[in-house]
């Protein structure tokens, strides 16, 4: 019976990962945007155009498609919280991703995404199950 209901929760997280992904494909606005602010400079980014995010201590780093590289002294748990909802998933402890920017999943030294500009960010063992189930893999 344990091996049943295991099995049933399972097929049941992965529904409700598929009608999320559906969901926000459905949702994703292509003007959205959210706000940075360094020492120096506010910016305005539209989410669509961020690659992956990556922290170091209690700052974030965006990496955009333009290259561009924004530093911030925010911890990426707050900025997690934003943008789960528009299309990003933790890969790592310090890594968020942008979805739509995934090109392939390699499973060489651990594991990583491919992002549409050929960077890998690294998939934590916690993560990987975690990172299949969304990407319906």
């Amino acid at each position: 019976m344990e091996k049943v209901k295991e099995e049933q929760k399972v097929k049941d997280i992965k529904l409700q990962f598929q009608l999320l992904r559906e969901f926000m494909d459905s949702n994703i606005s292509e003007d959205k945007k959210i706000v940075f602010r360094d020492s120096t400079t506010i910016y305005f980014v539209k989410i669509k155009d961020i690659l992956h995010c990556e922290a170091s201590g209690s700052n974030t780093t965006f990496f955009l498609q333009d290259e561009t590289k924004i530093t911030v002294s925010k911890p990426l748990k707050e900025f997690e919280n934003m943008l789960e909802s528009d299309h990003f998933i933790r890969t790592h402890h310090s890594h968020l991703v942008n979805i739509s920017q995934i090109k392939r999943l390699d499973k060489t030294d651990g594991g990583s995404v491919v992002l549409s500009n050929g960077v890998h960010v690294p998939i934590s063992q916690r993560k990987w199950e975690q990172v299949l189930l969304l990407l319906n893999v």
